[in-house]
């Protein structure tokens, strides 16, 4: 600490994918001493970060520039981006590390998502790591207000949505959402804590169009969003509505 206070640096990355050292506390301690003018920070971390770190660092990404990178071509992007590199004085591979990033972003930025979740941390957490691939995120705090929510914006593109709600869960509200007409095919995600056995079944015969357990792995989320923001796969109402109207052999 004390030779960050002394030297002058452009920037400071942290490696949480090895140690976690410092931590939270060392990221808020930065901003405290340098004030008006903290040097953006990077963190390298692993894909599957819980709700309340999240959480946290959506918080310090208000006072000052702090990203967090789930692996090294992300961290490279990022760390570009907030010390304003020019792309063309790096090494050939660096540039074609930074173009497959941008290529993967493209299929998530400027879409519209909405989170439905009844703990204010998991849609901090989600909302931090959406919003650094530049979308645009909705939030609600339980069924009824998330099913409000896309009845005003009826642009949406994805909806993650929580299962282990109180009073309407999210099979509860994934149902009432597939009722809409506009929305019988958007991707709905869903997300839950307990992966008990039949639980993904579950899900989609709600008219969930997939399945991601927590605590999430980011890299396989934002797979599977692009999937179904790519119109790959089929919503599980659609094809069970292909089923029931299938004519007998």
């Amino acid at each position: 600490m004390q030779f960050l206070l002394e030297k002058h640096v452009d920037g400071i990355i942290l490696d949480w994918a090895v140690s976690e050292l410092g931590g939270i506390e060392f990221v808020e301690t930065i901003q405290e001493r340098f004030e008006g003018s903290v040097p953006p920070m990077v963190i390298l971390g692993s894909p599957r970060i819980d709700a309340k770190r999240a959480a946290d660092l959506h918080r310090l990404a208000r006072a000052s520039a702090v990203r967090y990178a789930p692996s090294l071509e992300r961290l490279l992007h990022d760390v570009v981006q907030l010390l304003h590199r020019s792309e063309d004085s790096l090494p050939p591979r660096h540039q074609r590390i930074l173009s497959q990033v941008r290529e993967t972003d493209l299929a998530l930025a400027g879409r519209k998502v909405l989170v439905v979740d009844d703990d204010l941390r998991n849609i901090f957490a989600l909302t931090s790591v959406l919003e650094q691939s530049e979308m645009m995120v909705l939030h609600a705090e339980n069924g009824r207000s998330g099913i409000a929510l896309l009845q005003q914006n009826p642009d949406t593109d994805l909806v993650l949505m929580d299962i282990m709600m109180p009073e309407m869960d999210g099979y509860e509200t994934t149902r009432a959402i597939r009722q809409l007409p506009h929305f019988r095919s958007t991707p709905i995600i869903a997300l839950t804590a307990k992966a008990m056995k039949g639980d993904r079944e579950k899900c989609l015969q709600a008219g969930a169009s997939d399945y991601v357990t927590k605590p999430v792995d980011l890299n396989y989320l934002f797979s599977v969003m692009r999937v179904w923001l790519a119109k790959l796969g089929e919503p599980a109402v659609v094809a069970e509505e292909s089923r029931e109207n299938r004519s007998p052999a």
